[in-house]
């Protein structure tokens, strides 16, 4: 288990290289950004009950989100247990783009068992739209902050080797599980549209 002091949140630049042209597979794995233009992850944590993200069932290799516990692609969080007793319960999910409703569908699952209390996923916009993905973001989530929306721009993600991505050509959205929706509005309003969903 990660100790309290050895979590970092502070934004640091992405290095940076010549255009690349990704494939699919490599889209599917884009880090989530933490710079001083984007501080994603500092955002996240500030949003969560206590100031740190206790778990990120979607982690890549290099465990990149700085979270208490890890559950990496290649241990499946679809299948493994969420309950980590001690740590933060707050989850920051940020998912394959591919079919996300089976990892929000997870979220919800393990906070009804109480595994975990909290959590915000990071998703494309338009599953707010999508049948199976918006129905569960309908039904159990608490509030939504549409990135960007003309203050931050699009998200800049991190690509696979740690190299800084010029900006996704889709738009993005936070949304929040739990009971501290007003905490999480609070935090994101600068950073982009917010509001409360009534479930």
């Amino acid at each position: 288990m990660t100790t309290l002091t050895s979590l970092n949140y502070t934004p640091v630049e992405a290095p940076t290289r010549k255009a690349h042209k990704y494939t699919k597979p490599e889209r599917q794995c884009w880090r989530t950004p933490n710079t001083p233009a984007q501080p994603v992850l500092q955002l996240v944590a500030r949003s969560l009950d206590g100031g740190e993200i206790g778990l990120d069932p979607c982690a890549d290799d290099a465990r990149t989100v700085p979270a208490h516990n890890h559950i990496t692609f290649a241990q499946n969080c679809l299948v493994a247990n969420w309950h980590y007793p001690g740590a933060p319960q707050g989850a920051f999910i940020n998912p394959p783009f591919d079919q996300p409703h089976l990892y929000l569908a997870r979220a919800v699952e393990t906070l009804h068992r109480n595994n975990i209390q909290e959590a915000i996923a990071l998703l494309k916009i338009g599953t707010l739209s999508d049948q199976k993905t918006g129905a569960l973001i309908k039904a159990h989530a608490s509030a939504v902050c549409c990135w960007g929306a003309g203050k931050a721009g699009r998200m800049a993600f991190v690509d696979c080797d740690g190299y800084a991505v010029s900006g996704a050509d889709f738009d993005t959205c936070s949304v929040y599980f739990g009971k501290s929706p007003g905490r999480f509005m609070q935090v994101f309003d600068q950073w982009g549209l917010v509001a409360k969903i009534q479930g």
